[in-house]
């Protein structure tokens, strides 16, 4: 469900990027569109069926883009 869910929102534009971290920190990332809120962000990682199941959690962080863009 949880890979599904992310696929969907892939397809709808509102998920860039998504996958977990290789340096064995629990967790992973998603990259949201282009000015996505943070009430939207939070939305998107509570919504997450590995979130309501109690599976994974998330955390929503700021990022600031430097160099290329999204």
């Amino acid at each position: 469900e949880h890979v599904a869910y992310l696929r969907g929102l892939a397809e709808q534009g509102t998920l860039h990027a998504s996958g977990p971290f290789l340096s064995g920190d629990k967790g992973g990332m998603i990259l949201t569109r282009r000015g996505t809120t943070e009430a939207e962000a939070e939305a998107v990682g509570r919504n997450d069926p590995g979130v309501r199941g109690g599976l994974i959690t998330f955390e929503v962080k700021q990022w600031m883009v430097t160099i290329g863009a999204l």
